[in-house]
């Protein structure tokens, strides 16, 4: 669970990092 938060934090510090979008996917992968 310490992951998910971790992502979150990476694209709001980079939200032109490219790591970002790839986080979103992730992520909406894990809720869903």
């Amino acid at each position: 669970m310490k992951k998910v938060p971790k992502i979150l934090l990476s694209g709001l510090e980079f939200p032109e990092g490219p790591r970002w979008r790839n986080g979103k996917l992730f992520f909406s992968d894990a809720v869903g």
